[in-house]
């Protein structure tokens, strides 16, 4: 599901043709190369890369495996997309609990430090600066979906459910 909550387009991708994932960095060039294939051949087609595919396009990046449970490539292809409503608000947040914030606040004020001395210094206009949280949720994790896109109100918000992981994106 993607939904664009400035211009209120929002799709749901239906019809699975092909899916596939990867854990090994080796193979994301060839998972991508599969996935763009299937998008020329008009297909819908989703993409996740974990930040830690990154080393598979730039040796400068650092070599890192991802948490437990996270694949480095997906992607899924579908033959047919179909319009639906926007996401609305929940009633309640969802409840996250057991949270652990991967990065931590020291390590993220740091981040903010380096980003700014990076972006004075000219060696990059913009920073996404990003931390993992893991937890459990009291609530189905479409809940935390709707919560975090309608805060956001962004234009690129993402729901994959990739059966045993479901990725929640909003921007």
């Amino acid at each position: 599901r993607f939904d664009d909550l400035r211009t209120r387009h929002s799709v749901v991708l239906m019809d699975l043709v092909d899916t596939n994932s990867v854990s090994q960095l080796d193979d994301i060039v060839e998972l991508l190369d599969t996935a763009e294939t299937h998008a020329r051949l008009g297909s819908w087609v989703a993409v996740m890369l974990a930040y830690e595919a990154g080393a598979a396009f730039d040796a400068a990046f650092p070599r890192r495996p991802p948490p437990p449970g996270v694949r480095l490539a997906w992607f899924a292809a579908f033959s047919s997309c179909e319009r639906v409503e926007p996401v609305t608000r929940p009633s309640a947040w969802a409840t996250p609990m057991r949270v652990q914030r991967r990065g931590g606040s020291e390590w993220f004020m740091a981040g903010v430090t380096k980003c700014r001395h990076m972006i004075e210094q000219g060696s990059t206009y913009q920073v996404n600066l990003t931390d993992r949280f893991d937890g459990v949720l009291a609530d189905a994790p479409f809940e935390l979906y709707r919560a975090m896109a309608t805060a956001q109100g962004g234009a690129f918000n993402a729901y994959l459910d990739l059966g045993d992981l479901v990725v929640v994106s909003a921007s």
